[in-house]
Order: C-alpha cells, then sequence, then structure tokens
C-alpha cells in the first residue's frame, strides 16, 4: 500500500472508521486524502490524524488518487460523480460505499467504463472487526482485487457476494450494530452494577453472542432452540420487537433496493 494513493469522497463517520482502523492496523497507503465541504469535519480529521491526512473541500482532489472511496450518502452521489467524473483516472479504482447505486449505475455517471467496486461497511471495522460485504466485477483485474483485498483487511472480513445481495446486507450488517447496542448496553450496566469486572464481562457477552448465532445456525430448528432455556424474563415483549423489525426493514429494504 505504500505506492498507492487513496482519496475519500467525504470525510463522515464511515470515513473516521476507516481511517481508526488503518492506523490501529498500522496500514497507511503512501497517500491519504478526505475531502468534505463541512470544515468541522475536516478540523475533526485533522486533530485525530494530523499531517498523515490531506484534508480538502474539493471531491475533485480525492477523485483523482488511485483509490477513490465514494462516502456519501446516496442522494447525493449522482451531482457529485457528474461533477467530479473528469478527474477519475482511467486506472483507478472507484469503491462505492453506499446501497441503492449499482455499479453499472456509477459507471455511468461516471461516463466510460471505470473500474467500479461496491462495499457495505458495518462500525466494528473502527477496531478491524467488521463484516463488509463486497462486490467485485466480473471485468476487474487480479491485480486490483490483491491490492484491495490488503487495504480491506484492516478492517475485518470483506467477503465477496453477488451484488442483488447487498442491500440486504446493507440492513443486517450494516446497520445491525444499532439494533444490538442499546440493548447489550442495558446488559452491560446491569452487569456493572451487579459487581462483574470490565474485563469479565465483556468476554462473557461475546461469548454468549458468538454461542447464540453458531447455535440458531446448527443443527436444530427453531422450535428446538426456543427450548433450550425455559425462563424468558422478556417474552411479553418479544411479539413487539418481532413485529417492529420485520415492518421496519421491510419497508427500508424497499426503499433502498434498486
Amino acid at each position: 500500500m505504500k505506492n498507492t494513493a487513496v482519496g475519500f469522497i467525504g470525510g463522515g463517520r464511515i470515513v473516521r472508521i476507516f481511517l481508526e482502523a488503518m492506523d490501529r492496523a498500522a496500514v497507511w497507503p503512501g497517500r491519504v486524502v478526505v475531502c468534505d465541504a463541512d470544515a468541522a469535519v475536516r478540523e475533526g480529521l485533522l486533530s485525530r490524524f494530523g499531517n498523515r491526512v490531506g484534508l480538502c473541500s474539493d471531491h475533485a482532489l480525492a477523485a483523482s488518487q488511485d483509490l477513490v472511496f465514494v462516502a456519501l450518502h446516496p442522494p447525493a452521489i449522482a451531482e457529485t460523480l457528474q461533477g467530479v467524473k473528469a478527474h477519475v483516472r482511467a486506472d483507478a479504482v472507484v469503491v462505492s460505499l453506499a446501497p441503492k447505486l449499482t455499479i453499472q449505475k456509477i459507471r455511468d455517471l461516471l461516463g466510460g467504463e471505470p473500474k467500479v467496486v461496491r462495499m457495505l461497511p458495518n462500525a466494528p471495522s473502527i477496531i478491524g472487526r467488521g463484516y463488509n460485504p463486497v462486490c467485485y466485477p466480473s471485468d476487474l483485474p487480479e491485480g486490483d482485487r490483491r491490492r484491495l483485498g490488503e487495504l480491506f483487511a484492516a478492517f475485518g472480513e470483506s467477503p465477496q457476494v453477488p451484488e442483488s445481495d447487498l442491500e440486504a446486507y446493507a440492513l443486517l450488517t450494516g446497520m445491525g450494530p444499532t439494533y444490538f447496542w442499546p440493548q447489550l448496553y442495558a446488559l452491560k450496566e446491569l452487569g456493572e452494577g451487579f459487581g462483574l469486572e470490565r474485563e469479565a464481562l465483556g468476554r462473557a457477552l461475546e461469548a454468549m453472542l458468538t454461542g447464540t448465532v453458531r447455535t440458531m445456525f446448527g443443527e436444530y430448528d427453531k422450535a428446538e432452540v426456543n427450548d433450550l432455556i425455559p425462563v424468558k424474563p422478556l417474552a411479553a415483549h418479544e411479539q413487539e420487537w418481532v413485529k417492529a423489525y420485520k415492518e421496519t426493514l421491510t419497508t427500508l429494504y424497499k426503499k433502498i433496493k434498486p
């Protein structure tokens, strides 16, 4: 990565997450440029990363690097890409981090047949434990795949998935932590109140969650799994939660699906 220049169009949360992950893993490209119109965002990144990151307000500079990450919300992408398409080099790889816009749509916005990759990242990437499904187009050269893989490794897992599955992952893994963090913080506070030490409590919750998911996807069916624990203190709230999941997330999925 030392010979690679990376540009971020946008400097919001996911860019900070990626920069933190690269810092933790000591995987810094030769050059990193972040362009964001918000001066407060740039000042925050400058305070955290100093001169390791070049900061500007002109998206064209980020668009002219070897790897170009598009870190914008879907409604802002079309206008921005059309404005910088003249600055994207023919040998560059553009990585979109947004749902809804397909590889072909991004290619159309940029003009011609640029090299475009899509990734749906999630927040645990900040500690190198993210689950970030990625779609490479079939015509992406192997050398570009290796270069991206080297960088993506700093963020966690980056399994290759069909592009048609990316919006499902956006809801299940991209936004997934937000569904559980309120409950997990409540358990954390309870555990601390019960006198458990922070490190022991963290190990216990992590092991419980990992084992819970592996049990679900193991050899037992749903009825058998639900019968493994006889006491269910929050059973009265279960149907309310399930209804909220199904109604809210199904509606959102229909909105972000291309």
